[in-house]
């Protein structure tokens, strides 16, 4: 299965995912440290990422492009959701 690494702030969510993300067999990381997402991001190196849109000390928008030039990923596709009444 994939390893999978999670960025997300909200511990609830992150454990929904990583609960739901392991029962399927999946190898799951969730990031500890938001100031150093791109060090775990090259601890782990996950095949895929779920990544929050509003993060404590990036924007998702900046981080995305960070992970794809400084470990020159070759293909990523960018999906966003956003939850209602927010």
């Amino acid at each position: 299965m994939a390893d999978i690494f999670i960025v997300e702030d909200d511990p609830v969510i992150a454990r929904e995912m990583d609960n739901f993300l392991t029962s399927w067999g999946h190898n799951v990381k969730c990031a500890q440290d938001f100031k150093n997402v791109t060090a775990e991001f090259a601890d782990f190196n996950p095949q895929l990422v779920l990544l929050d849109i509003s993060l404590p000390f990036w924007q998702s928008r900046l981080i995305f492009p960070c992970l794809m030039q400084r470990f020159r990923l070759s293909f990523a596709e960018r999906t966003s959701f956003r939850a209602r009444g927010i």
